[in-house]
């Protein structure tokens, strides 16, 4: 028969105090994911709330110049006609895609004055947000490229239909019009 050999109780000791190490190392290592996690989550709620306010604030910006626009410009106006025309260049052309749009900008898609007319949003105050009509025509790309056509401030898709398509003038830093 062969003899089962017992570790002493030394040894055994000393496997012991060796596991209790380890596992407070792990214990200390959780509590210390546990605070990483609090803090984090932390900052995540503070930065959730600034976007809050800031998203608040461009909406009531976007109001005050929804009705400043309206009010400005009388129906009649040479200036109401003017933007009139661009806001149906940019309804009818093959770059601007209400869906899209609505899809991507929510608070669009939200806003009364908007929900039904995307194309007046994005002609007025969403190509100079850099909000984009389709996902082939950046609006930020077209404005950085083109120190003229931010400097004269005419809408990014107004140019490049009105213009910048027969200059040449690229769509965004991918794609060139076809």
């Amino acid at each position: 028969m062969s003899e089962h050999v017992q570790p002493s109780r030394e040894a055994l000791q000393q496997q012991l105090q060796s596991l209790n190490k380890q596992l407070e190392q792990v214990r200390t290592s959780i509590k210390a994911r546990f605070e990483e996690i609090a803090r984090l989550t932390e900052q995540l709620a503070k930065e959730q709330e600034e976007e809050t306010r800031l998203v608040n604030q461009v909406q009531a910006v976007n109001q005050q110049l929804a009705s400043s626009a309206s009010s400005v410009a009388s129906p009649d106006s040479k200036e109401a006609k003017s933007q009139q025309e661009d806001i149906d260049l940019v309804a009818a052309s093959n770059l601007f895609d209400v869906d899209w749009y609505l899809a991507t900008y929510q608070d669009v898609a939200k806003a009364e004055e908007f929900a039904q007319q995307p194309a007046t949003h994005y002609t007025l105050f969403g190509g100079f947000e850099g909000r984009n009509p389709c996902p082939e025509f950046d609006s930020r790309f077209y404005l950085q490229q083109y120190d003229d056509v931010r400097d004269s401030g005419i809408n990014p898709l107004v140019h490049y239909l009105k213009y910048g398509r027969d200059e040449g003038r690229l769509m965004s830093a991918q794609v060139e019009d076809e």
